[in-house]
């Protein structure tokens, strides 16, 4: 299972909640999304709290959109660990 939710956009920043395994083909699904907020010039700020497996590419990706304006909360410390948070 994999989600992401909005929760919430002010127009500078947008909340998204993710849920699940960050896995496989919904890697491209979560950096699809987070990049459409970057492009409209948007600080994303993804809530982790839900969130129980990254695998590889899933870390290699939130790598690097933590060195865009994409900012975690609520990862395990596993997750932060993974991403070297």
């Amino acid at each position: 299972m994999f989600r992401i939710t909005p929760m919430s956009d002010d127009g500078q920043t947008v909340h998204l909640k993710v849920e699940g395994r960050v896995v496989g083909d919904w890697v491209a699904e979560l950096d699809q999304v987070c990049g459409s907020c970057l492009s409209q010039k948007k600080k994303v700020v993804l809530d982790f709290t839900e969130v129980t497996f990254m695998d590889r590419r899933g870390v290699n990706v939130l790598k690097g959109l933590l060195r865009e304006r994409v900012q975690i909360t609520g990862a395990s410390l596993m997750i932060q660990a993974l991403l070297g948070l």
